[in-house]
């Protein structure tokens, strides 16, 4: 019976791990080409400064997550243009569980648009891309 269970088990992982659907990415960084975040990666072209009407940054650490929100104008900007200049290249392995910051702005319309990064690593998607500034 023990036996069984453990061969059940294996099944069912392996029919997880097949079953997972590929994300399609468009415009993703090839090679070493680096790209903006902002400007040049799709999700992210429909954001505009004179839209956004909050920030929200999202610290989630050891301990667990910091949340902060932000509606004054000149937080929104300096944020939204430090973003604006950051690019990204190459997929990478690195990742890490205890030092993650989400910075999430939302617009007029209700649409929110997040930026992770884990250990200076730009998340997007199920892909981590090595941060070039």
């Amino acid at each position: 019976m023990k036996k069984f269970l453990i061969f059940l088990c294996a099944c069912l992982l392996l029919v997880g791990c097949n079953s997972k659907k590929e994300e399609n990415v468009v415009n993703q960084p090839v090679d070493d080409t680096e790209i903006k975040l902002i400007m040049e990666l799709d999700s992210y072209k429909d954001l505009k400064l004179e839209d956004i009407v909050s920030y929200e940054e999202i610290r989630f650490v050891y301990a667990g997550d910091i949340r902060k929100t932000y509606t004054d104008r000149e937080t929104i900007e300096s944020v939204y243009n430090m973003l604006s200049e950051v690019k990204i290249k190459n997929t990478t392995g690195a990742s890490c569980e205890d030092n993650t910051t989400v910075h999430k702005f939302t617009v007029k319309d209700g649409t929110t648009y997040s930026f992770e990064f884990e250990c200076g690593v730009f998340v997007y998607g199920r892909f981590r891309y090595e941060v070039v500034r």
